[in-house]
């Protein structure tokens, strides 16, 4: 959105609280309550949440880039996590996650786990 669409939003938007004084109250209101529960209130740090889910905080952190963590933000350079998180929350990966393969005792890939791509391109079966 431009700055000059911005700009013309809000001013319909302060004609139509001029129009309808209830609306105006009504959003006061709201704002009020807002600001007094306080929405970071709502929110906990990576730390915190760490705790709560059991995960690494790179781990959780990488998830909530990768938006498996339902309704994590980011605040500045830190990302914030609902008060209410929990493992359950956390949303699977979907299609080939080479992070869920294990290695054998030796340093290579069990023949069974080899990713798709390496197996086309070397021709292992």
């Amino acid at each position: 959105m431009s700055a000059r669409s911005s700009a013309a939003l809000v001013g319909m938007l302060l004609e139509a609280l001029d129009e309808r004084p209830d609306l105006r109250t009504e959003l006061a209101e709201m704002l009020r309550d807002e600001r007094q529960t306080g929405s970071a209130a709502r929110f906990i740090e990576s730390t915190v949440a760490v705790g709560r889910v059991g995960l690494h905080p790179d781990t959780l952190v990488r998830f909530a880039r990768e938006a498996r963590v339902p309704r994590a933000c980011k605040a500045g350079r830190e990302w914030r996590f609902p008060a209410d998180l929990s493992p359950a929350d956390i949303i699977p990966a979907r299609g080939n996650n080479l992070g869920a393969l294990t290695r054998s005792g030796s340093r290579r890939w069990p023949s069974a786990a080899l990713p798709s791509s390496f197996v086309a391109i070397s021709g292992r079966i």
